[in-house]
């Protein structure tokens, strides 16, 4: 007597052979990152926005020419905080359903992608999916916490800077070179938190839909450019294996884990089934910080088709130094 299927694929397997369908032709999981860089691009010009507003603001208090030096109460920092917080008041309520939409469109892309993988298999991937609206709120609130704080900070470095103008009397010129880094700080971070985030949902998404389908491992890939940490002829040759927020991935191209870890670190299948812990303590592909590498599935029983020793594409316009 056979063993009864337990996992979808399994099952899939099974009534493939019984209706002596050929093998299906299975292509890689892989996403199509257009979701990171549209929310880059929605948080930069988000930034600019505010900028450019808040920027209007304080330069009407200065004059065209270099002031005087003011001493008096008028330069309190209490006269540009509720100018200031009023209008950053405006994009912070802007921001939670700018976010909400983001994750969405994160999520469909990444749902897109699993379709690929399995839908030779004829199998529909979409379940009830009862934990998914607990993840994307989870996530989304995260995202609006650190966006919100990222234009808390981005109106108290310029109220700082117009205050500076007000008492030493710098010009206007002065004032928007100034106000012109803040904004180049703002961008940076707004793209920084916009791919992490993005990358997080998708990571734990791609986690929480294979397990469902009873899939149990993956193999590590990374983009394979100047950016991934370990890349001896990258930017970040020399990473810490075991860091806790991102370790060596360019080490890790290839090889096979498990969905599971053992006390928050990675477990390796290594050949012939056995299992090995790690020393890898960041998580999965896209739950470090900044993390751009995805966990391509192992379909069990369909290794051979999925042809998974290959080595990963190369990413675009790689640069090595």
């Amino acid at each position: 007597m056979g063993t009864y299927p337990t996992t979808i694929i399994q099952q899939a397997l099974q009534t493939a052979r019984a209706q002596r369908k050929r093998p299906p032709k299975l292509g890689p999981y892989k996403l199509a990152g257009s979701t990171q860089r549209a929310t880059e691009r929605e948080l930069s010009a988000l930034v600019r926005d505010l900028v450019a507003d808040l920027e209007a603001r304080v330069l009407a208090l200065i004059p065209e020419e270099s002031p005087t030096t003011r001493t008096d109460a008028e330069s309190s920092p209490l006269d540009l905080r509720p100018l200031l917080k009023s209008r950053t008041d405006l994009y912070v309520r802007r921001i939670s359903p700018q976010a909400e939409r983001m994750l969405t469109a994160a999520e469909r892309e990444q749902l897109a992608a699993e379709k690929r993988v399995v839908s030779p298999l004829g199998i529909d991937v979409i379940g009830s999916e009862p934990w998914l609206q607990k993840k994307l709120q989870e996530r989304s609130r995260e995202f609006t916490s650190l966006i919100t704080e990222m234009a808390r900070d981005t109106e108290l470095r310029i109220g700082r800077l117009a205050l500076e103008s007000l008492q030493t009397g710098r010009s206007r010129t002065w004032l928007r070179k100034q106000i012109g880094e803040v904004a180049g700080i703002g961008e940076r971070r707004a793209k920084l938190i916009g791919r992490d985030q993005v990358g997080k949902l998708q990571g734990a998404l791609h986690e929480a839909r294979q397990k469902d389908l009873g899939v149990e491992s993956y193999v590590w890939r990374t983009s394979r450019d100047e950016r991934v940490a370990g890349n001896p002829s990258g930017f970040y040759p020399d990473p810490d294996s075991s860091s806790d927020t991102h370790g060596d991935h360019h080490e890790r191209e290839g090889r096979r884990f498990l969905w599971k870890k053992s006390g928050g670190k990675l477990i390796e299948v290594l050949e012939g089934g056995k299992t090995r812990e790690t020393d890898f303590a960041d998580g999965n592909p896209g739950e470090p910080i900044q993390c751009r590498c995805f966990a391509e599935p192992v379909l069990e029983g369909l290794e051979d088709l999925q042809n998974l020793d290959r080595p990963a594409p190369v990413a675009k316009h790689v640069k090595y130094r």
